[in-house]
Formats: C-alpha cells, sequence, structure tokens
C-alpha cells in the first residue's frame, strides 16, 4: 500500500475508565517508596507500639498475671490510654512522613517531570490525588486502623458495661487521627513542592516540628501564657484532641484557636501545592 493511502485512523479499542486513573500514579508512587529497605523496615517499626497497646489489654484482663506478680491491679483501659496511644502512635507516623512525603512531588519538579504526567490524560486535580492517596492510606494504615483494633478488642474484652460507657471512643480515635493525617500530609506535600530537594525537605518538615515545639516553651515562658503552644503543631493537636477525648478542656479561646491554626495550614498547605503543581512554569 502506497504511504499517501494509510490515512489517520482512529483507535476503536476499550477505553479504561477516566475515574481511577489516578491509582496508577498511587501504585507507582508506593512501590517507590518502599524500594528503599530502610523505609520499609522503619514502617513495620511503626506497628510496635499498637502491638504493645494491644499486649496491655490482654493483661489488664487477667488478674492471673497481677496475682502471679503480687501486683495491684493498676493499668485502666479508658479515654487517657487511648489519647497517650494516638498521641504516641502519631508521633511514629510523623517520623515516616518526613522520610516519606519529600520523595512524592519533589523528584518530579526537581527534574522536570511534571510536564511529562500533565501532558498525558491526568488532570492536575488526578496527579495530586494520586501522590495524596499515598500518605492517607499509609498513614491510616499507622494511626486509627490500628486504634480501632484496639478499640474492638477493648471492647469485646471490657463487656458490654465498657462499651456502654465508651463506646464513643471509636470516633474520637478516627477523628483525631484523621485531623492529623489530613494537616501534615498537606503540610508535607506542600514543603516538598517548595523546596524540591527531598533530603532538604525532611529536614524542613523535621525543624518545623522539634523546633517549633521549643519556640513555643520560650514564648510561654518569656511571656507567661498559653498561646505560644500555638507555634508547636504536635500541641495544637493536643489542644484540638482535649474536646475529642473528653479531657479537661483549656481556655476556650485556646481551644478555638488551636482549631483555626489547623484549619489555616491545612488550606494554607493546599494553597501551596497548587501554586506550585501546574502544568508549566515560567522562569524569570
Amino acid at each position: 500500500m502506497a504511504v499517501y493511502q494509510q490515512t489517520y485512523r482512529p483507535y476503536t479499542g476499550p477505553l479504561t475508565p477516566a475515574a481511577p486513573r489516578f491509582l496508577i500514579l498511587y501504585q507507582q508512587a508506593r512501590r517507590s517508596l518502599f524500594q528503599s529497605k530502610l523505609l520499609l523496615g522503619f514502617f513495620v517499626v511503626c506497628f510496635l507500639i499498637p502491638l504493645l497497646e494491644l499486649v496491655t489489654i490482654y493483661i489488664s484482663h487477667n488478674p492471673a498475671f497481677f496475682h502471679l506478680l503480687g501486683l495491684p491491679r493498676f493499668i485502666a483501659i479508658n479515654r487517657s490510654f487511648f489519647f497517650t496511644y494516638v498521641h504516641y502512635q502519631c508521633f511514629m507516623a510523623f517520623l515516616f512522613t518526613a522520610f516519606a512525603a519529600p520523595g512524592l512531588i519533589a523528584p518530579d519538579l526537581a527534574d522536570g517531570g511534571l510536564a511529562l504526567y500533565l501532558s498525558r490524560p491526568f488532570s492536575r486535580a488526578e496527579y495530586l490525588a494520586g501522590k495524596i492517596a499515598v500518605l492517607w492510606l499509609l498513614l491510616s494504615a499507622l494511626t486509627w486502623v490500628p486504634g480501632l483494633i484496639l478499640f474492638g478488642v477493648q471492647s469485646d474484652m471490657g463487656g458490654a458495661a465498657w462499651r456502654q460507657a465508651n463506646g464513643w471512643l471509636g470516633w474520637s480515635i478516627v477523628l483525631a487521627c484523621a485531623v492529623w493525617i489530613v494537616v501534615w500530609s498537606l503540610l508535607a506535600l506542600a514543603i516538598s513542592a517548595w523546596v524540591k530537594w527531598r533530603v532538604v525537605a525532611g529536614a524542613v518538615l523535621l525543624g518545623i516540628y522539634f523546633f517549633g515545639a521549643g519556640f513555643a516553651q520560650v514564648i510561654n515562658l518569656v511571656l507567661g501564657t498559653q498561646y505560644g503552644s500555638l507555634v508547636d503543631l504536635m500541641e495544637v493537636h493536643l489542644i484540638a484532641w482535649s474536646g475529642l477525648f473528653r479531657r479537661p478542656a483549656p481556655p476556650l479561646g485556646l481551644y478555638l484557636a488551636a482549631w483555626a491554626v489547623l484549619a489555616a495550614i491545612a488550606a494554607g498547605s493546599l494553597w501551596m501545592i497548587l501554586k506550585k503543581v501546574r502544568p508549566l512554569e515560567v522562569i524569570k
């Protein structure tokens, strides 16, 4: 057949659904994360706290253990127990985020790969959904999913009386972890998008966490106030969680300010991501 007779013929085969296409980006990003044996090992280590908490729940319902050691029953599985679990497990999840999140967006921006993604049938929203889904699913597996398992075990072993008095704790665990995941994942991706170097982005994220805690202590001591705690993002979460876990309430102004800070960080981080993740870049 002559060349001029080979006219264009469009593809007539089956098309993949448009809705789940972002899952391709999710699968690729997740696979690239766990190519690091160190990161994979740390992900497994993060489950040590839920495992210890599970053993604690089991021991607390076995009087023979305390009788064998000659100790009084001093372990109470209550709201403070689950509040402590959420606090320390979210800290472990933060360390995982600091090492995992910078490798999701920064390499695409640093190497000019973003245009290649967006030149294909991926919208900007689908690109971000694929990247954010990695953090949200992995952090969920580290935080509220084990928390609900612990809550379910305790509900079964504690009996109907415990479930009636503490049934609300399940929702508190999910909501507290969900707020933490949204805020920190968006902040981590925003830093990754603007810094572009994964090592520096991870260092910035660690600096925000640890130096913020130090600055908060200095502000509170020098000015004699509690509002310096709003600089410490982990303390901000603890203040916001106090209402979810029905703990002694901080001053109303501080409590509302904590929720306002979390909302502002999430919204600001999303704006920073959208500002940087674009199909074109203007170089001046």
